[in-house]
């Protein structure tokens, strides 16, 4: 016979980078792999807002991803945020945090990422309003880290 389900589940797992926003300000809905290597990503909406009724406010991420490889370029889409314009257009790069970075005394948060472009996409909220995509690549530092990725450096430890 043919392989069984656990023998499936173990080789998707090699190749999937997890991701998890059960950190402390973690936004993260939900992550789509599109193709070996490239993500889609939807975050969730900040609660409590106007915004919320119409697509939520989606203009910042963190959350955690791990199960990478290092020697891959993966491509990460960000689909669901609500402003037309945004400073990655001008220069600003993701922050990302690296575990085993700390635990070998090198720095904290740094920008990364290349190929960086927001723009709107063709998914719409629910009162019509355009959905707009940040996307990057990004290479990361370590296999099998625990990086987290972020607008802009929390305000939560690490």
């Amino acid at each position: 016979g043919g392989r069984g389900e656990g023998e499936v589940t173990d080789e998707l797992n090699k190749a999937t980078l997890l991701f998890d926003s059960r950190i402390e300000g973690g936004n993260l809905g939900r992550a789509v792999q599109v193709h070996e290597f490239e993500y889609d990503l939807y975050l969730m909406p900040d609660t409590n807002t106007a915004a919320s009724r119409s697509g939520g406010n989606t203009q910042w991420y963190y959350f955690a991803v791990t199960n990478m490889r290092s020697d891959v370029e993966y491509k990460i889409n960000i689909v669901n945020f609500v402003k037309p314009d945004s400073l990655y257009n001008m220069g600003m790069r993701p922050a990302m945090y690296s575990a085993l970075d700390c635990l070998q005394g090198q720095s904290g948060w740094r920008r990364v990422g290349d190929r960086i472009a927001y723009y709107e996409n063709n998914l719409e909220t629910d009162v019509g309003q355009p959905y707009y995509t940040l996307t990057f690549t990004i290479t990361f530092p370590h296999a099998k880290d625990v990086c987290y990725l972020a607008h802009c450096y929390p305000c939560v430890p690490h």
